[in-house]
Protein backbone atom coordinates (compact mmCIF):
# COMPACT_ATOMS: atom_id res chain seq x y z
CA UNK A 1 0.00 0.00 0.00
CA UNK A 2 1.41 3.74 -0.72
CA UNK A 3 2.05 5.45 2.32
CA UNK A 4 0.48 8.57 2.07
CA UNK A 5 3.00 11.52 3.09
CA UNK A 6 1.90 15.07 4.90
CA UNK A 7 2.99 17.71 3.04
CA UNK A 8 2.56 21.29 3.59
CA UNK A 9 3.65 22.28 0.18
CA UNK A 10 1.15 22.19 -3.11
CA UNK A 11 3.65 20.09 -5.02
CA UNK A 12 6.38 17.99 -4.00
CA UNK A 13 9.90 18.68 -5.82
CA UNK A 14 11.57 15.25 -6.36
CA UNK A 15 15.34 14.20 -6.21
CA UNK A 16 16.57 14.82 -9.92
CA UNK A 17 18.31 12.42 -11.38
CA UNK A 18 17.13 11.30 -14.60
CA UNK A 19 18.68 13.23 -17.93
CA UNK A 20 15.71 14.57 -20.50
CA UNK A 21 14.77 11.83 -22.82
CA UNK A 22 15.36 12.78 -26.61
CA UNK A 23 13.09 12.12 -29.55
CA UNK A 24 14.49 9.56 -32.84
CA UNK A 25 14.79 10.77 -36.17
CA UNK A 26 13.12 7.26 -37.17
CA UNK A 27 9.29 6.63 -38.99
CA UNK A 28 6.67 5.99 -36.36
CA UNK A 29 5.99 2.84 -35.97
CA UNK A 30 2.76 1.60 -33.92
CA UNK A 31 3.55 -0.59 -30.71
CA UNK A 32 1.44 -3.79 -29.76
CA UNK A 33 -0.29 -3.28 -26.67
CA UNK A 34 -4.02 -2.88 -26.38
CA UNK A 35 -5.09 0.88 -25.74
CA UNK A 36 -6.23 2.98 -28.02
CA UNK A 37 -4.44 3.60 -31.78
CA UNK A 38 -4.23 5.60 -34.20
CA UNK A 39 -1.71 6.28 -36.45
CA UNK A 40 -0.21 9.90 -36.36
CA UNK A 41 0.50 11.85 -39.56
CA UNK A 42 4.11 11.01 -41.29
CA UNK A 43 4.64 14.49 -40.81
CA UNK A 44 4.31 15.06 -37.42
CA UNK A 45 7.53 16.44 -35.30
CA UNK A 46 7.85 16.94 -32.03
CA UNK A 47 8.51 20.71 -30.59
CA UNK A 48 8.82 20.71 -27.00
CA UNK A 49 6.11 20.92 -24.55
CA UNK A 50 5.34 24.59 -24.37
CA UNK A 51 1.45 25.88 -25.51
CA UNK A 52 0.99 25.81 -28.79
CA UNK A 53 4.08 23.15 -29.50
CA UNK A 54 3.67 19.70 -30.86
CA UNK A 55 4.69 17.52 -27.95
CA UNK A 56 7.67 15.32 -28.37
CA UNK A 57 6.81 11.37 -29.01
CA UNK A 58 7.99 8.80 -26.42
CA UNK A 59 7.94 4.65 -26.04
CA UNK A 60 7.65 3.58 -21.80
CA UNK A 61 6.44 0.70 -20.42
CA UNK A 62 3.23 0.55 -19.14
CA UNK A 63 1.52 -1.27 -15.43
CA UNK A 64 0.97 -4.54 -17.92
CA UNK A 65 4.52 -4.41 -19.90
CA UNK A 66 3.19 -3.35 -23.08
CA UNK A 67 5.15 -0.59 -24.73
CA UNK A 68 3.23 2.48 -25.04
CA UNK A 69 3.64 5.37 -27.57
CA UNK A 70 2.31 8.90 -27.10
CA UNK A 71 1.66 9.21 -30.48
CA UNK A 72 -0.49 6.25 -31.05
CA UNK A 73 -3.40 8.81 -28.99
CA UNK A 74 -3.46 11.09 -32.49
CA UNK A 75 -6.91 12.43 -32.71
CA UNK A 76 -7.18 11.75 -28.95
CA UNK A 77 -7.08 14.76 -26.47
CA UNK A 78 -4.45 13.94 -23.60
CA UNK A 79 -4.56 14.09 -20.25
CA UNK A 80 -0.81 13.90 -19.08
CA UNK A 81 -0.24 13.66 -15.59
CA UNK A 82 3.13 13.42 -14.44
CA UNK A 83 3.47 12.26 -10.86
CA UNK A 84 5.73 10.57 -8.41
CA UNK A 85 4.69 8.13 -6.04
CA UNK A 86 5.73 9.41 -2.56
CA UNK A 87 3.94 12.41 -3.64
CA UNK A 88 1.07 13.50 -1.43
CA UNK A 89 -0.71 16.04 -3.85
CA UNK A 90 0.20 13.48 -6.85
CA UNK A 91 -1.29 10.48 -4.93
CA UNK A 92 -4.83 12.84 -4.54
CA UNK A 93 -4.50 13.87 -8.11
CA UNK A 94 -4.75 9.81 -8.75
CA UNK A 95 -8.46 9.39 -6.70
CA UNK A 96 -10.14 10.83 -9.36
CA UNK A 97 -8.29 10.54 -12.30
CA UNK A 98 -10.25 7.35 -13.34
CA UNK A 99 -13.43 8.94 -13.08
CA UNK A 100 -12.06 11.69 -15.39
CA UNK A 101 -11.13 9.18 -17.85
CA UNK A 102 -14.73 7.68 -17.27
CA UNK A 103 -16.25 11.19 -17.82
CA UNK A 104 -14.99 12.01 -20.93
CA UNK A 105 -14.64 8.41 -22.57
CA UNK A 106 -17.22 9.15 -24.67
CA UNK A 107 -15.28 12.59 -25.67
CA UNK A 108 -11.97 10.90 -26.80
CA UNK A 109 -9.97 11.77 -23.95
CA UNK A 110 -7.44 9.89 -22.83
CA UNK A 111 -5.56 10.04 -19.15
CA UNK A 112 -2.39 9.10 -19.26
CA UNK A 113 -0.13 8.39 -15.84
CA UNK A 114 3.67 9.09 -15.96
CA UNK A 115 5.14 7.97 -13.06
CA UNK A 116 8.60 9.88 -12.69
CA UNK A 117 10.22 8.37 -8.96
CA UNK A 118 8.80 5.39 -6.92
CA UNK A 119 8.93 5.55 -3.41
CA UNK A 120 13.09 5.48 -3.05
CA UNK A 121 13.12 8.42 -5.84
CA UNK A 122 14.17 5.65 -8.86
CA UNK A 123 12.31 5.15 -11.65
CA UNK A 124 9.12 2.58 -10.90
CA UNK A 125 9.35 -1.06 -12.05
CA UNK A 126 6.15 -2.87 -13.19
CA UNK A 127 5.26 -3.90 -9.66
CA UNK A 128 5.06 -0.73 -8.56
CA UNK A 129 3.51 0.77 -11.67
CA UNK A 130 0.64 -1.90 -10.92
CA UNK A 131 0.33 -1.33 -6.98
CA UNK A 132 -0.11 2.73 -8.45
CA UNK A 133 -3.22 0.89 -10.27
CA UNK A 134 -4.57 -1.04 -7.77
CA UNK A 135 -4.30 1.46 -5.21
CA UNK A 136 -6.26 3.78 -6.91
CA UNK A 137 -8.32 1.87 -8.85
CA UNK A 138 -6.75 3.29 -12.47
CA UNK A 139 -7.07 1.48 -15.44
CA UNK A 140 -6.00 4.15 -17.74
CA UNK A 141 -2.13 3.11 -19.14
CA UNK A 142 0.60 4.08 -15.83
CA UNK A 143 4.21 4.62 -17.81
CA UNK A 144 7.44 4.27 -16.15
CA UNK A 145 9.33 7.25 -16.93
CA UNK A 146 12.81 5.07 -18.06
CA UNK A 147 13.53 8.10 -20.29
CA UNK A 148 13.27 11.24 -18.24
CA UNK A 149 10.57 12.90 -20.17
CA UNK A 150 8.90 13.98 -17.45
CA UNK A 151 11.73 16.11 -16.55
CA UNK A 152 10.55 18.24 -19.90
CA UNK A 153 6.80 18.03 -19.01
CA UNK A 154 7.63 19.10 -15.18
CA UNK A 155 11.07 21.94 -16.01
CA UNK A 156 10.38 23.37 -12.24
CA UNK A 157 10.70 20.01 -10.79
CA UNK A 158 7.56 20.79 -8.74
CA UNK A 159 4.91 17.28 -9.41
CA UNK A 160 2.17 16.64 -10.47
CA UNK A 161 2.60 18.64 -13.31
CA UNK A 162 -0.34 18.01 -15.99
CA UNK A 163 -0.16 19.39 -19.66
CA UNK A 164 -3.42 18.87 -22.27
CA UNK A 165 -2.62 17.60 -25.61
CA UNK A 166 -4.69 18.35 -28.06
CA UNK A 167 -6.40 16.14 -30.83
CA UNK A 168 -3.46 16.94 -33.46
CA UNK A 169 -0.87 16.65 -30.56
CA UNK A 170 -0.18 20.98 -29.43
CA UNK A 171 -0.04 21.14 -25.89
CA UNK A 172 -3.42 23.07 -25.30
CA UNK A 173 -2.56 23.59 -21.82
CA UNK A 174 -0.39 23.46 -18.62
CA UNK A 175 -2.72 23.07 -15.82
CA UNK A 176 -1.52 24.97 -12.97
CA UNK A 177 -3.09 24.06 -9.96
CA UNK A 178 -3.49 20.50 -11.19
CA UNK A 179 -6.59 19.63 -9.58
CA UNK A 180 -9.98 17.50 -10.93
CA UNK A 181 -11.61 20.93 -10.91
CA UNK A 182 -8.92 22.71 -13.11
CA UNK A 183 -8.49 19.73 -14.99
CA UNK A 184 -12.02 19.54 -16.30
CA UNK A 185 -11.99 22.93 -16.80
CA UNK A 186 -9.54 22.42 -19.09
CA UNK A 187 -10.75 19.66 -21.35
CA UNK A 188 -13.79 21.31 -21.21
CA UNK A 189 -12.26 24.54 -22.87
CA UNK A 190 -10.43 22.29 -25.37
CA UNK A 191 -13.39 20.75 -26.58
Amino acid sequence: MIAPMLLLAAACVPVLHSPPGSQTDEPWSAPENTWPLSEPPDDLVGQGLDVGEIAPEFRLLDQYGQEVSLWQFYGMIIVLDVSTMWCRPCQELAEGAQAIADDYRDDDVMYITLLAQDLGSDVPDQAELQEWSDEFELYEPILADESGYSYQVVPDNAFPGVVLIDRDMSVSDRIQPATDDTIRAAIDDTL
